[in-house]
């Protein structure tokens, strides 16, 4: 039997499937769920250290469907072993078996999001700010919002591949990055240019003569990095450029890593997963129901005659 340190130092995956393997009735979990936990364990480790999403959301979708057919499958077996509860005959039998079968379809689907989510990779969301002062002086009047023109213009130049060259330089993406999409060598300046246009949103704030640089990455303080590093690169190709004043835009928010992962979004993920298991549970319990009641009533018809 497994140490109670190991068990506490399962992972969030390997916790959910082993709660999961209370679908399967008692006989059955106590003779195998020890060495069903050790081999999923094992299984999970190799999957992970592997490094491939899909491979991982594969191997999840598959335990869970094998779960949940062989849990039913398990406590059809246990049923027909008991003569006295092989078919539901009354009325409260057959609803309370229909409805245990329902909720063994959400659990294992909610188990399987959850796992699903657990396992996806985070993205982390980092942003900073920059005040274009000189929209603001050129508005008549100054009550007008902002000139789109202008606006859309200074939009468009904090995406250009010079700020973004420059920017890259300042983070050093090619150290960061290159790691993760060659096996070997670096990354040339264009193609992180273009994986950073991938990572960079780059909006105005509502009614404001305000630029807000928002970076995504799984590495929550590289992502600050780069927002402010970006926002700097921009401010620096403004000064160095004809007839512009050094007071002209200013960074008004710095860039912070972000505390929390906006994707994937767990939450929201379990919700989806509680309507979708839900309905599925409500049509399994339904189907069950009326299988239940046909093999009732088929039962009884020869007794009648």
């Amino acid at each position: 039997m497994p140490s109670p340190h190991r068990q506490s130092s399962a992972g969030p995956v390997v916790r959910a499937y082993r709660k999961a393997l209370c679908l399967y009735p008692s006989a059955y979990r106590n003779r195998f769920a020890i060495e069903m936990e050790q081999v999923f364990r094992e299984q999970w480790r190799d999957v992970r250290g592997r490094g491939s999403s899909l491979e991982t959301c594969g191997f999840l979708f598959w335990t869970a469907s094998e779960l949940l057919l062989t849990s039913c499958r398990e406590r059809i077996a246990a049923l027909r072993k008991r003569p006295s509860m092989k078919k539901p005959s009354t009325s409260f039998a057959r609803l309370g078996w229909s409805l245990a079968g329902g909720a063994a379809v959400t659990a294992a689907i909610l188990a399987l999001v959850i796992g699903v989510t657990l396992a996806m990779p985070k993205t982390y969301m980092s942003s900073t700010k920059v005040l274009l002062r000189w929209i603001v002086d050129s508005r008549i009047p100054p009550s007008d919002p902002p000139d789109p023109l202008p606006l859309q213009t200074a939009l468009a130049a904090i995406r250009s591949p010079e700020v973004l060259g420059k920017a890259a330089e300042r983070a050093r993406l090619a150290e960061h990055w290159s790691p993760g999409y060659l096996r070997t060598g670096t990354l040339q300046p264009a193609e992180i240019v273009e994986i950073l246009k991938d990572h960079l949103e780059v909006r105005q704030i509502r009614n404001t003569p305000i630029a807000e640089i928002r970076v995504y990455d799984k590495d929550r303080q590289l992502a600050a990095d780069i927002a402010n590093a970006v926002a700097q690169s921009y401010l620096e190709s403004r000064v160095t450029g004809p007839d512009s004043p050094r007071n002209e835009a200013s960074v008004v928010d710095l860039a912070e890593p972000g505390l929390r992962p906006i994707r994937p979004n767990l939450p929201l993920n379990v919700c989806l997963g509680l309507l979708t298991g839900g309905a599925l549970g409500a049509v399994t319990a339904g189907g069950l129901w009326l299988l239940f009641r046909r093999r009732s009533r088929a039962s009884a018809s020869p007794s009648a005659v």
